[in-house]
């Protein structure tokens, strides 16, 4: 009888917001013409159609949310980050404006593309853990998306202080309809920087969504919160499975993603944020070498890789960049030259480089000890040119 109650509301409150014209700061005039397509962050999503009759959705504030002037004031930074952000992988408002309803006066809304679908329902209905080629699209897009997010704003590289969006879930990531492109939505609860708020709100870390399932553990949460948030949700659409806890192990579920896959992900959801992914830039970084490198150039079948071979992988990845970054740039001189002596690089640096690598060399002799016959070859290879450099960069050094 209650639940009966509550739907007749709904549907009465429908009938109320269709009969109301909302009119947009850009001369648009819009109409709600269907139920609810979501909710999320301080507002209501409907199906809307505009004096053209194209189909579109116009998200209205939610008034009855408290507190009621912070939820306002959130609703219109979202409005503003929406209009004016500019990349084809976050969803961007096309109008706005305010309306009157019953006692309440002034209630922004705006208005955006209608979606497909979001990513859980696109999952499901293309069977996305098993088309590996449209995961990686859709994957890179949405890396893509929340790069723009976080760095909007940043005038300079050193600029530390970063936009999160602090609710990545698969209803948050939308499905466009022209070529399924992804974009990243629903803006209502992230933390943005003051001079990308029209009304300032402070972000309060103890204040957490209702649904905690993506949610990274950390008290004080940074950028490094998406990162956690969008690694659990990579394992839930490649698994079909919630993802619990740590030691999430995509691979043994889905042997389509190879286990080097497994160790980027697992970097992505670390508990502790310090020795989490420092920035999607990060991400992207690595999901390419996996992608452009591991799977077309290694050819060894990680199916049967060892804890071994993943510490060998994992050892690879972490590699320290600036370090890596040097290291290629000593080699390619090299090359050049057959005098060690015109080597340009500082005794100090040369010297850092040889301990780097010898250490290197121990940990990989230490920790990787037996490893399949399939990669035999790449164990030797690898070996080989650290020792070649650890005795090039010994013998310069003294």
């Amino acid at each position: 009888m209650a639940q009966k109650r509550k739907e007749n509301k709904i549907k009465f409150e429908l009938e109320k917001l269709k009969l109301i014209i909302f009119e947009g700061k850009d001369g648009g005039i819009y109409k709600i013409t269907g139920g609810k397509l979501g909710s999320g962050g301080g507002g209501k999503v409907y199906r809307c159609e505009d004096s053209k009759g194209t189909k579109i959705a116009l998200k209205l504030f939610a008034r009855i949310k408290k507190p009621y002037n912070v939820n306002l004031a959130r609703f219109k930074n979202e409005i503003d980050f929406s209009i004016n952000s500019d990349h084809p992988n976050v969803l961007k408002a096309i109008d706005q404006g305010e309306n009157s309803y019953e006692t309440y006066k002034n209630l922004p809304f705006y208005i955006m593309p209608r979606a497909k679908c979001n990513l859980r329902k696109f999952s499901e209905i293309t069977d996305l853990k098993n088309n590996p080629d449209e995961f990686k699209r859709i994957l890179f897009e949405i890396i893509e998306g929340l790069i723009y997010i976080h760095d909007k704003g940043r005038t300079h590289e050193d600029d530390e202080e970063a936009n999160y969006h602090r609710d990545i879930k698969p209803e948050n990531i939308l499905i466009m309809k022209e070529n399924n492109r992804a974009v990243v939505a629903d803006f209502g609860i992230a933390h943005l920087r003051e001079e990308l708020q029209v009304d300032g709100v402070e972000t309060d870390p103890r204040k957490i969504p209702k649904n905690l399932k993506y949610y990274a553990p950390e008290e004080n949460p940074d950028n490094r919160f998406d990162i956690f948030s969008l690694g659990y949700v990579i394992y839930e659409i490649l698994t079909g499975e919630i993802p619990r806890g740590t030691g999430l192990n995509i691979h043994d579920k889905n042997p389509i993603y190879r286990a080097l896959f497994d160790i980027i992900i697992e970097k992505m959801i670390k508990q502790d944020p310090d020795v989490r992914y420092g920035s999607f830039h990060e991400v992207k970084r690595d999901l390419k070498f996996y992608y452009e490198r591991y799977l077309k150039d290694l050819e060894i079948p990680t199916d049967k890789m060892s804890d071994e071979e993943k510490s060998l992988f994992l050892s690879l990845l972490e590699l320290d960049e600036d370090i890596s970054n040097h290291l290629i740039g000593a080699i390619s001189t090299l090359r050049n030259t057959r005098l060690p002596t015109r080597f340009s690089q500082s005794s100090h640096s040369i010297t850092f480089i040889c301990n780097f690598l010898n250490k290197l060399k121990e940990d990989f002799f230490k920790n990787v000890k037996i490893l399949p016959k399939e990669s035999e070859k790449l164990k030797n290879r690898l070996f080989k040119e650290l020792s070649n450099l650890c005795n090039f960069f010994s013998n310069i050094s003294i």
